[in-house]
């Protein structure tokens, strides 16, 4: 068993021990937990079609924990649910001088969010890092494609990232995206979600796709609005070996 294509090198830089992601078990469980634990790996992280009932089943059964649900939403570029744009928000590139204020309101938006801070086990520090760490990786192009960023009056009031993937048939996926609270209730995300659709039109995708977590109301609400439908859904687990 090859126990590379597991191992999650970010991860385990970021938390200093060993940490795996599976996301298709093509070996038998128990013996990728054997193979992993005798490799002195701590931690499993593992995100599964939420209607693979008899895996989830398998899973719970070894200890593994839920961690959160997750939601993909599609859109097809070709055209948006109408709502009424403001004048008042300018949608642009980011540039390299925005980093600092986009890691700004990653820490804001994104404190105790998500499966890793769901893990009590996991240093919560750490945790709170990923988010901001995650919009700086953003930069590079081998992360995402673009980043865009919503202004009002000058100022930065949110951003969103981008990844396009396919060949023949090409889509655009988004990374990560966040208001500034001082700016929320604004419909900015409707207007940075829409300028991606347009920036993925104009790369020709023919679709777009968000992940979102249940439980983020306004997000889910937004891309609903926006004529977005669900067609997948996701649970992600924790496994510690030690256990």
């Amino acid at each position: 068993m090859d126990l590379v294509k597991f191992h999650s090198a970010l991860d385990t830089e970021r938390f200093g021990f060993n940490i795996a992601k599976i996301n298709d078990f093509d070996f038998p469980v128990v013996d990728i937990l054997k193979a992993l634990k005798s490799n002195n790996y701590k931690l499993i992280i593992s995100k599964v079609k939420a209607n693979d009932l008899q895996l989830i089943s398998e899973l719970e059964r070894l200890g593994f924990e839920l961690k959160d649900i997750q939601v993909t939403y599609k859109k097809d570029t070709s055209g948006i649910s109408p709502f009424t744009k403001s004048a008042n928000v300018k949608i642009r590139d980011a540039k390299l001088s925005d980093k600092d204020t986009l890691v700004n309101i990653a820490q804001k938006s994104f404190k105790d969010y998500g499966h890793y801070a769901a893990d009590k086990k996991l240093d919560s520090k750490k945790c709170n890092e990923i988010y901001s760490d995650w919009i700086v990786r953003s930069f590079d192009k081998q992360v995402a494609d673009n980043i865009l960023v919503a202004e009002i009056d000058g100022q930065v009031a949110g951003f969103l990232s981008h990844k396009i993937y396919g060949s023949v048939t090409k889509y655009a996926a988004g990374g990560i995206g966040a208001i500034d609270p001082f700016y929320r209730n604004k419909s900015i995300f409707k207007e940075i979600t829409v300028a991606g659709i347009d920036w993925a039109r104009s790369n020709n995708c023919e679709w777009v796709e968000h992940n979102v977590l249940v439980t983020n109301y306004p997000v889910n609400r937004s891309f609903s609005n926006l004529g977005f439908r669900i067609q997948n859904s996701f649970v992600t687990f924790h496994k510690w070996l030690s256990e």
